[in-house]
């Protein structure tokens, strides 16, 4: 997988060794493309109780996102709507994420506005149920195996240079 080839620690040797012998050799832009990779690189080194709770987190994440593909996203068309005498019965009306939103920015009745309110919180509800918060808690394991205060301190740090505590 690309995380196993960004965790692999010889590659970010290789990647030091450039940067540290390169000195005069290399043009600035040279350099700073090295220095993004050995910063990048050193994100995925992690001891192996952090590679074997990473490993599980890709298992619960691929799990999360194949059930999400296979979820109907959509709302139950309130019946009948104003200016129409069919469907006699509720129908089920298929859109995803960015369609349910303009649908409850756009619909001039409130009922279909908020049916397509409630189909896009039903997303909420359905990753919550599918495995998302076993994520979050192997999440905040994995941060914590790798001395931070949790994932988002994790993640800031990484991103930023910095952690939670100073950005807040």
């Amino acid at each position: 997988t690309m995380e196993a080839v960004l965790r692999d620690p010889e590659r970010l040797r290789v990647a030091e060794e450039f940067l540290q012998e390169g000195g005069d050799q290399l043009d600035p832009e040279q350099a700073k493309v090295l220095t993004i990779i050995v910063r990048s690189l050193r994100c995925y080194q992690m001891p192996p109780e952090g590679t074997a709770i990473r490993e599980q987190i890709t298992k619960v994440e691929e799990s999360l996102q194949s059930k999400r593909k296979t979820m109907k996203l959509g709302y139950t068309m309130p019946s009948p709507p104003p200016g129409y005498t069919s469907p006699a019965t509720p129908e089920f009306v298929e859109h995803s994420s960015v369609g349910l939103r303009t649908t409850m920015e756009t619909s001039p009745t409130e009922s279909v506005r908020k049916a397509a309110y409630e189909g896009l919180r039903s997303v909420g509800t359905f990753v919550v149920d599918n495995g998302f918060i076993e994520l979050i808690r192997l999440r905040n394991a994995l941060a914590r195996a790798l001395g931070y205060q949790d994932f988002y301190d994790y993640k800031v740090t990484q991103a930023e240079g910095f952690g939670k505590e100073y950005l807040f």
